[in-house]
């Protein structure tokens, strides 16, 4: 599939036994596979979209998961992003 994508969409999480579901983590720090996805993404010449669905905060689609911080959903997003830049510097080809 990796010459038919068109879009990343960043998301990086580890499997929580014990409560059966997801912790979220910044951009490569999870068991996604984050760097070397990109890594090889970048190699190959992808040069379309990526997007950030961090889910540290508070998980947007999910009607069970609410929080009245707007400052910390905010903070996360920006740090996100910003990790997610260095990210992609570090593993772009030069």
């Amino acid at each position: 599939m990796r010459e038919h994508t068109v879009h990343i969409h960043i998301k990086d999480a580890t499997w929580n036994p014990d409560k059966n579901d997801a912790d979220y983590n910044w951009p490569a720090e999870g068991h996604g596979r984050v760097r070397e996805i990109l890594r090889d993404a970048l190699a190959r010449g992808y040069d379309a979209g990526i997007s950030i669905e961090p889910h540290m905060v508070v998980v947007f689609h999910d009607a069970q998961s609410k929080t009245t911080d707007e400052t910390a959903t905010r903070t996360n997003y920006v740090e996100y992003g910003r990790r997610l830049e260095r990210l992609i510097a570090e593993v772009k080809p030069a």
